[in-house]
């Protein structure tokens, strides 16, 4: 859903201009093959494609993915709660 609204944004209501979205490295992932790699150990299995893959595919390289990342913190991921702990020095 959020693609096809980022799609419809583009195609309808920003035509001809440039827009920016903010999301999370999640959403915005342009490559599948990195699901498989973030999903070990990770339930639930995601089998969906991300709004970043999907936009990659519908605007190519008119769209382009900033990652962004936190110091330390939490994540939900189906029901359970992941401890994201800060990276050692």
């Amino acid at each position: 859903q959020m693609a096809e609204n980022i799609k419809w944004l583009k195609n309808e209501k920003y035509r001809d201009k440039k827009m920016m979205v903010t999301a999370h490295n999640f959403h915005i992932l342009k490559n599948d093959g990195a699901l498989e790699i973030l999903q070990k150990g990770w339930p639930p299995a995601y089998k969906q494609i991300v709004t970043g893959e999907y936009l990659k595919r519908e605007f190519g390289d008119q769209c382009y993915s900033l990652g962004f990342v936190a110091y330390e913190g939490f994540c939900l991921i189906g029901e359970k709660l992941h401890s994201l702990p800060y990276a050692p020095k």
